[in-house]
């Protein structure tokens, strides 16, 4: 199953395949935010506009990080979790999360 997140009518997903894009980040301290979310995964967590714009510049900086055949593996994924984070900032809703 998947790790839905959801704010205001919005709706975003990290389907099982994809949560290998937390192998990159665990336990550097460059991204506490993603890091963090990792940790909550199944903990159902919230996420603050603040922390969502924070996840917005951790992403960031992953694409920074990566090189680009292994970003290439994570751009679907990365891209929608970018565009996704950066609205809930924007109209700075909380972003409500369910895993199984």
């Amino acid at each position: 199953m998947s790790f839905e997140l959801y704010c205001g009518d919005r709706q975003a997903a990290i389907a099982p395949h994809e949560d290998f894009i937390f192998s990159f980040v665990i336990d550097d301290p460059r991204f506490p935010g993603l890091n963090e979310l990792w940790q909550q995964y199944y903990a159902d967590p919230t996420i603050s506009p603040a922390q969502a714009n924070a996840l917005v510049h951790e992403l960031l900086l992953l694409k920074d990080t990566l090189d680009s055949a292994t970003w290439a593996r994570t751009q679907v994924v990365g891209d929608r979790l970018l565009s996704f984070f950066s609205a809930a900032y924007r109209e700075q809703q909380v972003i409500r999360c369910t895993s199984d």
